[in-house]
């Protein structure tokens, strides 16, 4: 097989676990289309979570379908290109609106987590318990709240912690994936925070909710909490995992430091209305 053959063959299966174990948290609608997948929240309405994507026609001639369905659910028409994407034409009316950093975890790395008896990391699998949702949440709105330079995404508006709390709390939809969410206290207070899910089916892990709270960052908490997740995959015989963050940010250089390495990246188009 050769070089691009496998990276088109990785990407898609990366993108379609995304796609697929992420509906009831942060998508909510995957709608098969002719040419592409259209993709939604039910909650959030900003572009990171409703768009189309796998596009593998050519762009210019289901543009105007894209628009049509996308401004029936009251979205914003969008657009998200991987490598396994059609190309499409540059010069239609849109703009670039933001780029990710697709992530996988390099094997050949040895995971060294520093003991520290005053940490504790809490595992459970959704539907959790109502203390733990309350905690996990708050950390959630700390680390997203848009209060440091270090936030690629600035301040989440509350439908995200809606819909976190509904991945949260839902009874698993598919038996395929297993939610695994962690809470690392330090002292006994909560300061970071991630989310595994994983299917033993296909192998793979994703890695979602990475966060700590502002006033313990730069202290290897958020490491910790993503490493424990990366460690629990390797046990399981899980050495496909990933993760996705805003490519060329200080997230992003972080997971390459902590032993990640970036696969492809992800650009996300919109209507420009300045043409």
């Amino acid at each position: 097989m050769n070089v691009k053959k496998e990276q088109h063959m990785i990407v898609s299966e990366l993108e379609e676990f995304h796609f697929q174990a992420l509906q009831g948290m942060y998508f909510n609608n995957i709608k098969k289309m002719n040419g592409y997948l259209l993709l939604s929240s039910n909650y959030i309405t900003d572009n990171y979570w409703n768009y189309a994507a796998k596009i593998d026609q050519n762009f210019d001639d289901i543009w105007s379908d894209i628009v049509s369905e996308m401004n029936s659910i009251n979205r914003t028409p969008t657009i998200y290109i991987t490598p396994t994407s059609f190309c499409f034409n540059k010069k239609l009316p849109l703009k670039k609106i933001y780029k990710d950093a697709w992530l996988v975890w390099d094997t050949s790395n040895i995971i060294q987590i520093v003991e520290d008896s005053s940490v504790d990391i809490m595992f459970q699998q959704s539907p959790v318990n109502i203390e733990f949702e309350k905690q996990f949440v708050e950390i959630f709105k700390q680390a997203y709240g848009g209060s440091s330079d270090d936030d690629p995404y600035g301040q989440l508006p509350s439908t995200y912690t809606h819909a976190l709390s509904n991945g949260l709390n839902m009874e698993l939809m598919h038996s395929e994936y297993e939610f695994t969410h962690i809470l690392l206290m330090k002292d006994k207070i909560p300061v970071s925070i991630a989310t595994g899910i994983i299917s033993k089916k296909k192998k793979i892990c994703g890695i979602y909710n990475v966060g700590t709270n502002p006033q313990y960052r730069k202290s290897g908490f958020g490491t910790r909490a993503t490493l424990s997740i990366v460690q629990k995959c390797l046990s399981e015989g899980i050495d496909s995992v990933f993760l996705n963050t805003e490519y060329s940010s200080g997230v992003h250089q972080w997971y390459e430091k902590m032993g990640f390495r970036t696969a492809f990246v992800g650009t996300c188009y919109g209507v420009n209305h300045e043409k």
